[in-house]
């Protein structure tokens, strides 16, 4: 896949870079217990800070530190940020979502919405609870069978994109192994595909393929994007994102 292309169409200035919406955020937000009056919060795999901001505005005396590995998505949180008037409390990071350098221990919440498949569930628990105080929360989406036995064009779509997706029972035995308890989960509506993610996608699609009539790789793109809104609007009962939401057992 070309890099170059993937950028231009799943750009920085779209609404979101991902399924979600700032009202689940909220809904998670309102199963982490006791967080302090000025919590300190890691959002990973930031994106473009759609979530990151939705925290912000809930949380007026947090402080977010969001990680991402592209300047460009960084960039538009911080700019996003500033026009919201949160600039001062959230810092944009640059690194890698596999070798967080933060010292142990510095967090009372780690967020991630639609970012932790790049390491894996499991990895993600396992590798980000030490950034947790003692008793802190982690609150993470991640993509999950709905069904044991999916029609066969959805489970070869995904066996094809992503073959390491899992149910949601094997992602609570993972909450389990990593130390953590569970205190909530919750399926993300199938609404939060559409309204700030594949709905504005889509509009680019047309443009996009304008502009790159000549370039196959670049199509091809454009080609997967077109084929994985059409596996959701088609097979949305079998898969989606779920929401969990888990405390740090010590």
């Amino acid at each position: 896949m070309s890099e170059a292309a993937f950028f231009e169409l799943y750009h920085p200035g779209l609404p979101r870079l991902g399924p979600g919406s700032s009202q689940d955020t909220a809904r998670a937000l309102a199963l982490v217990p006791g967080l302090s009056d000025e919590p300190l919060i890691l959002d990973v795999g930031c994106g473009n800070g759609a979530q990151t901001l939705a925290l912000a505005r809930l949380l007026p005396h947090a402080r977010i530190a969001a990680i991402d590995l592209y300047p460009h998505f960084l960039e538009e949180l911080r700019r996003r940020a500033c026009q919201e008037g949160v600039g001062e409390r959230i810092e944009p990071v640059l690194g890698d979502m596999s070798s967080l350098n933060f010292q142990p221990e510095s967090f009372d919440l780690i967020w991630s919405e639609g970012a932790a498949y790049h390491i894996g569930f499991a990895v993600a628990l396992s590798s980000w609870r030490t950034l947790l105080k003692p008793g802190g929360c982690i609150a993470l989406t991640d993509i999950s069978w709905f069904h044991d036995a999916p029609p066969a064009e959805v489970r070869d779509f995904w066996n094809r994109e992503f073959p390491g997706m899992e149910s949601e029972a094997s992602h609570q035995v993972h909450v389990h192994k990593a130390g953590f308890d569970l205190l909530g989960q919750f399926r993300l509506p199938a609404e939060c595909w559409w309204k700030d993610y594949y709905t504005p996608l889509s509009m680019e699609l047309a443009g996009f393929r304008l502009r790159h009539a000549d370039k196959p790789e670049w199509l091809a793109v454009a080609d997967m994007a077109q084929e994985e809104m059409d596996i959701h609007r088609r097979y949305s009962d079998y898969f989606g994102y779920t929401f969990f939401v888990c405390r740090r057992r010590d």
